[in-house]
């Protein structure tokens, strides 16, 4: 199987879902004519025409309300907030709209839509462009997915990562399996609901814990898988888990990014430091 980057992978299911459904719409700032500003949605709009690859005007509460209209219309769209700096707006519809639309009209609508955003820092880009606030939508009922992937196995410890941390994670397993340590890396994918089973049962193989985010720690989602394995998988527990996260503050200007980004020189650290505990 060929390896693809993220993008070409987003890339190819907009397409294929486009080619399977026409029901499908693609809509948001610049995903038509410049195929996106990472180029997500390069050549749908040659391939599926204007009317289901819509450049939208810079407003993100727009581009979330059209998708909750035509989501409860009939449509699936999957529209796109171009950094998830800029989706702050779009949170009165999905929390009062998108979210709630099943519950409050009792089944008779449904809200099938996609919203997409790029999260996280390493791009150089400037304040707004780099932040990472997942947790504050782990808040809002009714916005799913379901299932974690073991992405390596281990029986020493287990990291536990998602978004674009999975790649500093991924390096440190290596750099531990050099070591002579296995590490079991886990993309938990989906942060709500969260596979909480597939977490505890990686943690009852191996023992201990690591959980890594690029997100501010405090409040973050690592908290609230902490959380779960201490209540649920606390017998397990040979080692107190351990947090590798962004600081408590704004994303600095790039010369300061990898220092607020988790390093794998940082997650090696606490790694080591609970094989450490005895």
């Amino acid at each position: 199987m060929p390896e693809i980057t993220l993008v070409q992978a987003v890339n190819l299911a907009l397409a294929r879902a486009m080619q399977d459904d026409p029901s499908v719409l693609v809509l948001g700032e610049d995903v038509g004519a410049e195929g996106g500003v990472f180029r997500a949605t390069e050549g749908l709009l040659e391939r599926f025409g204007a009317e289901r690859v819509l450049d939208t005007p810079l407003a993100e509460g727009v581009i979330a309300g059209m998708s909750v209209g035509l989501a409860a219309q009939g449509f699936r769209p999957v529209s796109e907030i171009q950094f998830t700096g800029f989706i702050y707006p779009t949170i009165d519809q999905l929390a009062n709209h998108a979210s709630r639309l099943r519950n409050r009209t009792r089944g008779r609508l449904t809200c099938p839509m996609v919203l997409r955003s790029p999260c996280g820092g390493g791009i150089r880009a400037v304040e707004h462009h780099s932040e990472s606030p997942e947790a504050m939508f782990a808040h809002i009922p009714g916005l799913p997915l379901d299932r974690c992937f073991v992405l390596r196995e281990g029986t020493d410890i287990t990291l536990v990562t998602w978004g674009a941390m999975t790649k500093e994670t991924l390096a440190a397993a290596d750099q531990l399996e050099a070591d002579g340590v296995s590490a079991e890396v886990l993309d938990v994918a989906t942060l709500k609901p969260l596979d909480e089973n597939g977490v505890l049962a990686s943690v009852a193989k191996t023992g201990r814990c690591v959980i890594v985010h690029e997100a501010p720690v405090t409040g973050g989602v690592g908290a609230e898988i902490a959380a779960r394995i201490a209540e649920r998988g606390l017998v397990s527990l040979l080692a107190p888990i351990e947090r590798v996260a962004g600081w408590d503050t704004v994303m600095p200007l790039y010369r300061l990014e990898q220092q607020y980004i988790p390093s794998e020189a940082r997650i090696l650290d606490a790694v080591h430091r609970v094989l450490a505990y005895q």
